[in-house]
């Protein structure tokens, strides 16, 4: 697979990845928190990693499950399955400029 298929793949995946509920609602809370100013400095750092990074275990396995599920649409498609595999992989770069 050509390196601009890959990035392409990973582009669609991130933006699934990104637009999910659950990402959603731990960047509010995150920002909430950081906003809030009530946290003390040393467990201000903490709430980023524990919802942005704890929840993104869920959402990655939402993104898996979600592509077992369309596994018959997907096998018709020009990608392979360790390339969809590195999609995902790249893609769970999204909460880095977050905080996490």
């Amino acid at each position: 697979m050509a390196a601009a298929d890959l990035i392409t793949l990973t582009r669609c995946v991130a933006r699934r990845f990104a637009r999910n509920p659950i990402f959603l609602a731990a960047a509010a809370l995150t920002a909430y928190v950081l906003w809030d100013g009530r946290a003390a400095l040393c467990t201000s750092t903490v709430y980023p990693a524990i919802f942005l990074c704890g929840s993104g275990m869920v959402r990655t396995f939402w993104l898996t499950r979600s592509m077992d599920r369309n596994a018959e649409a997907l096998d018709v498609s020009p990608t392979t399955p360790p390339a969809r595999t590195a999609a995902l992989l790249l893609a769970a770069i999204v909460p880095l400029p977050c905080g996490c």
